[in-house]
């Protein structure tokens, strides 16, 4: 997210013209995972959107503490810059009037996720935690006709997972407070390995084709 994401012109001029950032340290937490350690001139490795989402994880919040959007894991520079869009005109929404903000923030989400393409069906599965949530959406293997295994559709499949998964958990809990937020119940409460070996080649966006970033 460093090197490739936050990099981002666009990216940076949107988060330093419309947010206040923070950053919190979560090594040593007990849902934390564990990652490869780089140097910060490294060249990116290739990342699929979710990728070490027990590593990273993006909180959007309101001034009183409200958690109105959450990413998890690696996004891609085009992907964060649509969320971040996104979530700035939800937040617009949200201030108009104080009744019913938690009704806007998720028809606002399943408005999202029906543009993206999920179903109604998906969209509302009842589901107790994370695992159950992952569970649901976790693609089934992309075999063809042929019996072979599609690659490409696999890691669309789990980039997908993991859209889904991100604004499914604001959908049941819209506008919770950060002082009741337990980092289990976003990403699971199992200890993850994340590792990317450096190829100086960064892929694109979920359906978009690799570009050369330059070594950021």
């Amino acid at each position: 997210m460093r090197t490739v994401s936050f990099s981002d012109d666009s990216v940076r001029k949107l988060l330093n013209e419309e947010f206040i950032c923070l950053r919190i340290n979560t090594r040593g937490d007990a849902t934390a995972g564990e990652s490869f350690s780089h140097a910060p001139r490294d060249p990116a490795g290739p990342c699929v959107r979710g990728n070490g989402r027990q590593n990273v994880q993006i909180m959007f919040v309101t001034p009183s503490g409200e958690i109105f959007h959450v990413l998890t894991g690696f996004v891609g520079p085009e992907d964060l810059q649509g969320e971040l869009e996104w979530a700035l005109a939800t937040y617009g929404k949200i201030t108009e009037r104080s009744e019913d903000r938690k009704t806007r923030v998720r028809d606002a989400h399943v408005e999202f996720l029906r543009q993206a393409g999920f179903s109604d069906g998906e969209i509302e599965q009842p589901t107790s935690g994370f695992p159950e949530l992952f569970a649901g959406a976790a693609p089934r293997l992309p075999i063809g006709a042929d019996g072979a295994l599609s690659l490409g559709r696999a890691v669309d499949g789990i980039a997908r997972s993991h859209v889904l998964a991100d604004h499914r958990f604001v959908i049941e809990h819209p506008l919770l407070p950060m002082s009741r937020f337990k980092p289990e119940t976003l990403v699971g409460n199992g200890k993850s390995f994340f590792g990317s070996t450096s190829f100086g080649d960064v892929p694109g966006d979920f359906g978009r084709p690799a570009q050369k970033r330059g070594g950021r």
